[in-house]
């Protein structure tokens, strides 16, 4: 009843272009459940009272509740099917939504035949933020998927509360213990992502130029564990390994982690309606920490050790941090097909990427640094440069200072290492300069990743950028 009065559910579509099993239900109704839990997460409304079954009571809401929400069904019982995928986000963009959160994907792929890249750069080109999950193929290295520099990428980590469904923890009258966190959820799939490494999120050798290019994904972790969001109340969840039927329950994944970002999107959105998708993705990324609620590093659990960039990203997501990011990287569409074809794809593959077959490579620009928030370099040499310029969304005037953390095996320059502003919306540029302290291994496979971080502040703002070098 509080969403029929709210009018939350304004559109609901579905797709079966490959004529494959549908299950209980042939129209755009969750048969399944997923797709209620994620989307509330995402936008649902402020619930009073709710827990399954007396555990984890409290108010529920989602991460936009002023939001609303509409409904793109592209998967069925068994599959999700690329010809589903594609006309969703067709209609999703004609229809004028301001994010699209999709909580789906598959192994790492070239863009230039991967659905969701295609459709996902098609939405940003118009000006719609896209939010994926990475998948749970974790704590395997070069696991992420859902990879491409114009998708925002989602890790996953876990939560305070220590939910225990089986022992009853959150009995009545009986406390739910806490615990530190985030810790990275050993499931979720591990960066580099092994399309485009120089972007933090794997490492390769492109085998049609040999061009190596990299990419530090994920770009931020979000809570997906154990996370407590709404449920079809006639598809049976279990309790104890009983059959029961609830209105909300405990889901994991990466799936459960993307709404979270795709809620803060929404919620920056409505505060910067003009901000363009890679500047709401900036913010969110360079403010994301990388400290637990005891102020220690958040751990990776599948080696007890500090976790990097390849494990958490940029950090964990502050999105009340994220409304006031002092600096922010912007990129036009434009760029990330500079980027590609710099990587060594053709201009018939960034075709079908654009859909426009006017499109063609410029001449190879070896200076060019896609102007993304985090940092990854190979080092061919004993040095190399990379440009990243800032756009100033904080105090008119405002003058930032940069530190670079220590790292194994390198050092890091930062020229200039002061950005003086003197209006708001006014750009800087910078450089960063990596240099080996030692000689490099000749085999590119033998090298090994040292990590750092920048960070600008000017006295109220802290904008950190994490740097990965493989050397």
């Amino acid at each position: 009843m509080i969403e029929l009065l709210t009018r939350k559910l304004v559109g609901a579509r579905y797709y079966n272009g490959a004529k494959v099993s549908t299950g209980p239900y042939k129209n755009s109704r969750d048969s399944v459940g997923h797709g209620t839990h994620t989307s509330s997460t995402a936008a649902g409304s402020l619930v009073p009272h709710a827990s399954k079954r007396g555990l984890a009571p409290g108010t529920a809401r989602g991460g936009a509740p002023n939001a609303r929400i509409a409904m793109y069904k592209v998967c069925w019982t068994d599959s999700c099917e690329e010809v589903d995928i594609a006309a969703g986000f067709d209609d999703a963009i004609n229809d004028g939504v301001d994010v699209l959160s999709i909580s789906l994907g598959g192994y790492p792929a070239v863009y230039s035949v991967d659905v969701i890249a295609i459709g996902a750069y098609h939405a940003v080109e118009r000006g719609i933020m896209v939010s994926c999950a990475g998948g749970n193929s974790g704590p395997f290295t070069g696991s992420v998927s859902n990879g491409a520099p114009w998708i925002f990428t989602v890790g996953a980590s876990t939560i305070d509360r220590d939910i225990n469904e089986d022992a009853k923890i959150a009995a009545k009258g009986t406390t739910i213990p806490y615990k530190p966190a985030p810790v990275v959820a050993e499931f979720s799939s591990r960066g580099p992502h092994t399309i485009s490494p120089d972007i933090i999120k794997v490492l390769e050798r492109h085998t049609m130029k040999l061009v190596t290019y990299l990419a530090l994904q994920p770009d931020v972790t979000a809570p997906g564990v154990e996370i407590l969001a709404a449920w079809p109340s006639n598809i049976p969840d279990t309790d104890n390994g009983k059959e029961v039927f609830v209105e909300y329950t405990f889901l994991s994944g990466t799936s459960m982690a993307c709404p979270h970002v795709s809620g803060t999107i929404a919620y920056l959105k409505s505060i910067h309606p003009t901000w363009s998708p890679a500047a709401i993705k900036s913010a969110v990324m360079t403010t994301a920490i990388t400290k637990d609620n005891t102020n220690k590093t958040i751990v990776d659990p599948s080696t007890n050790k500090a976790a990097t960039v390849f494990d958490v990203g940029n950090g964990e997501i502050q999105p009340a941090k994220a409304v006031d990011p002092g600096l922010v990287y912007d990129t036009d569409p434009l760029d990330y097909i500079t980027y590609l074809c710099n990587s060594g794809y053709t201009s018939k593959q960034i075709q079908n990427i654009t859909g426009d077959s006017s499109s063609k490579c410029p001449r190879n620009d070896t200076s060019f640094s896609l102007n993304y928030p985090s940092i990854a370099v190979l080092l061919d040499g004993s040095s190399k440069t990379v440009e990243r310029t800032v756009t100033n969304v904080g105090n008119p005037r405002a003058t930032y200072t940069a530190s670079v953390g220590s790292a194994k095996g390198i050092s890091i320059s930062v020229t200039p290492s002061k950005l003086s502003f003197t209006s708001a919306g006014q750009k800087l540029s910078y450089s960063v300069t990596v240099s080996a302290k030692g000689s490099i291994a000749a085999d590119p496979q033998a090298r090994k990743w040292s990590f750092s971080d920048l960070t600008w502040e000017d006295g109220v703002h802290v904008v950190r950028s994490p740097i990965a070098v493989r050397m």
